[in-house]
């Protein structure tokens, strides 16, 4: 398998024809760098607000809950409602939130704030990614999820800085203004998209909200590569939560690298910098061995990767392997999306990433709660170790995959 030369894999972006998808990926662009950078200085108020790691707790909380609650819901409305206007609905939500942040002065109010946001960005990402097929063509699926995954992961490593570099010299207010900002932004430009652009089936789920829920949930046990999708990535994602409530301990403490804040900051930005440049291969990697083979990649990769730092000597040596199990990561990331849009028809899509987006935080939450316990008895490089395994076990399910289905694609007579 073949696709474009490395350095054209996405000049498609200067093609009139995907302007769209511009718009689409501007908007997503604009919106996610002032929300992580507005999340950011959200966690500096409320810790200094309370002096409470508690309060940071159910701050982090209100941002992860609604998603993961609604997603059952949320996935039959992207299915059954135009998807463009939700998008812009999850927008005026993100809008109003952040003009009212300002008066907010209290760890309750801000809270109770970031949750209603939290509700209003659950219906963006399963309408983008289930529109993008709509807006490219199928040979440039994998390289518009490259960027899209790329820009979303790129502003989640520079926000912080965004938000830091503009609390030195400001007020916070200042950053929830430029947050509603993006958000305003990223409306107007998916108002520019034209009506129906984002879906190419409109009005195809006629059933009750409750059918359609039922509908997608045998659609995805009915269909072998959904399952495996879900079954792959809910092995990883809870590898994942494990290895994330280790991380400050594998960073900082004596028993790990030992290399307190910065060292800290430095190992989690290297893992960031890792995702962004998996990104941006993955449409490269599934080119040449596909999406099936690309997920054994990808897992593999992260194996090695957080194996490696489960015994890098010092913060220098295991920010390099950060690199490479972010790669990893990145990667994985794409071929999940890439797979998911070709498996499932258009008025299903919809269901099966937000039901996809409920099953990954669940699993990740059922990683962090057993990670505590653990790493307290074993230590956070045996944690790191026990993870690499889970994410090697995983890829040897997603390689006994794809041999069958070469082996069934072989057994086809032409």
């Amino acid at each position: 398998m073949t696709g474009p030369p490395a350095d054209r894999r996405f000049a498609f972006l200067l093609d009139r024809r995907y302007l769209d998808f511009r718009r689409l990926l501007w908007a997503r662009l604009g919106s996610t760098l002032g929300t992580w950078a507005a999340f950011f200085v959200l966690i500096v108020q409320i810790r200094t607000l309370t002096h409470s790691a508690v309060w940071v707790s159910a701050l982090l909380i209100a941002e992860f809950l609604p998603s993961a609650v609604l997603s059952l819901t949320i996935g039959p409305l992207v299915d059954r409602q135009p998807r463009q206007k939700l998008m812009i609905l999850s927008d005026i939500g993100g809008v109003l939130v952040f003009c009212v942040m300002p008066f907010a002065h209290t760890a309750t109010h801000i809270v109770l704030l970031a949750a209603f946001a939290g509700c209003a960005a659950a219906l963006f990402r399963p309408g983008a990614y289930s529109g993008v097929p709509n807006l490219v063509a199928p040979e440039r699926l994998a390289a518009a999820n490259s960027l899209l995954q790329g820009s979303e992961n790129f502003t989640r490593l520079v926000a912080p800085f965004v938000g830091a570099a503009i609390l030195s010299f400001a007020h916070p207010s200042v950053v929830y203004a430029f947050n509603a900002a993006s958000f305003a932004f990223s409306a107007y430009l998916l108002l520019r998209l034209g009506s129906g652009k984002l879906e190419s089936d409109p009005d195809a789920s006629p059933g009750t909200l409750w059918s359609d829920i039922a509908t997608g949930l045998q659609r995805i046990r009915g269909d072998r590569t959904l399952r495996v999708i879900f079954g792959v990535w809910a092995v990883g994602t809870f590898a994942f939560g494990a290895q994330n409530v280790s991380e400050v301990l594998l960073a900082q403490n004596g028993n790990g690298y030992g290399a307190g804040y910065i060292g800290l900051a430095v190992f989690v930005a290297a893992s960031g910098a890792g995702i962004v440049i998996g990104n941006l291969a993955a449409s490269w990697v599934i080119d040449r061995v596909g999406a099936y083979w690309g997920y054994v990649v990808s897992f593999t990769v992260l194996a090695i990767g957080i194996g490696a730092c489960a015994v890098s000597p010092n913060v220098e040596v295991g920010s390099v392997m950060a690199v490479v199990y972010g790669i990893g990561n990145g990667v994985g990331l794409v071929c999940n999306v890439t797979l998911i849009q070709e498996a499932v028809e258009d008025r299903m899509r919809g269901r099966t990433f937000a039901f996809l987006g409920t099953l990954v935080q669940l699993s990740m939450l059922v990683g962090m709660v057993v990670s505590g316990p653990f790493t307290n008895h074993y230590g956070p490089r045996w944690t790191w170790v026990a993870a690499a395994g889970i994410l090697a076990f995983a890829a040897l399910n997603a390689a006994r995959v794809s041999i069958r289905r070469q082996r069934l694609a072989a057994e086809v007579p032409a």
